[in-house]
């Protein structure tokens, strides 16, 4: 057992969770908008299949750096950076009349997403005690995972509502 506590880790890695739950789900509202995006601004399948892609770069160009910035910067500063990035791409993604402002945000929101992403990794993995190393990246994952399942969710029912 833990010598500060059975559960003085999870004060510490619970709000980090938070964290990456709730920029997984902005993350990953845009995947069942992607059809309605594509018939309003007519874009291509080849199109949306480039702004998954732009996603995924965005990720992977901001993974190389993110672990430095993790090491750098405090936890909650950079998830308020990643947060930050993910609302200036969805209101790019909102505004968006062309696709390569389609483009652009999804490349904004997967920075976001992969800052977001090593911070909540790097940092749960940290502060939690050894005995505890396993749980914080199962709760890190679940955090992330609950996240990207509650992002179409949030996106269906706001679009029931209001369109994309």
């Amino acid at each position: 057992m833990s010598p500060h506590g059975p559960s003085s880790w999870l004060r510490t890695t619970l709000p980090l969770a938070a964290c990456v739950l709730l920029v997984s789900t902005v993350a990953w509202i845009r995947v069942p908008l992607l059809p309605d995006l594509g018939d309003e601004l007519a874009l291509s399948a080849t199109t949306l299949g480039w702004v998954v892609a732009a996603f995924g770069i965005g990720r992977l160009v901001m993974d190389l750096s993110a672990g430095r910035l993790a090491d750098r910067f405090p936890p909650l500063y950079l998830f308020a950076v990643a947060a930050m990035v993910m609302c200036i791409g969805s209101g790019i993604l909102a505004a968006a009349q062309v696709g390569g402002f389609v483009l652009f945000a999804s490349f904004l929101l997967g920075a976001g997403s992969a800052t977001s992403n090593t911070t909540g990794m790097a940092t749960m993995s940290a502060v939690a005690t050894d005995d505890r190393r396993g749980s914080a990246m199962a709760l890190y994952s679940g955090s992330l995972l609950v996240g990207q399942a509650l992002g179409p969710v949030v996106a269906g029912l706001l679009t029931s509502v209001g369109g994309w």
